[in-house]
């Protein structure tokens, strides 16, 4: 598991660097999935190290969430003027990422 998840930490270090060399404004962690998923793509399978610990990391996602909720709790004020714009534009976020989501799980079944 820690040569998966090193593996990991190498891409999340290699999106850091490819977000501070090209200065694009996408975090840098979703640039190191992107590049996760063109090296599986690549690859044509995904590593088996790498498969043992995203699957005994994905349990901990939730946890994620907390600092979340405390953001939004310590900062009612922008809330109040913003939430209206802030709910619009997740709902319309939401939507694209749900169906891209649902054709990879459609595509991955067959």
């Amino acid at each position: 598991m820690l040569v998966g998840l090193f593996a990991l930490l190498v891409f999340l270090i290699l999106g850091e660097a490819t977000q501070s060399w090209v200065a694009i404004p996408v975090p840098s962690s979703i640039i190191g999935m992107v590049l996760l998923l063109i090296f599986i793509i690549l690859k044509n399978k995904i590593p088996k190290n790498i498969e043992i610990a995203a699957n005994k990391l994905a349990p901990l996602l939730p946890l994620f969430i907390i600092p979340i909720s405390a953001g939004l709790i310590t900062q009612a004020e922008i809330i109040q003027q913003y939430g209206l714009k802030l709910l619009i534009i997740l709902t319309i976020s939401l939507i694209p990422g749900a169906l891209v989501t649902a054709l990879i799980l459609k595509l991955g079944k067959r």
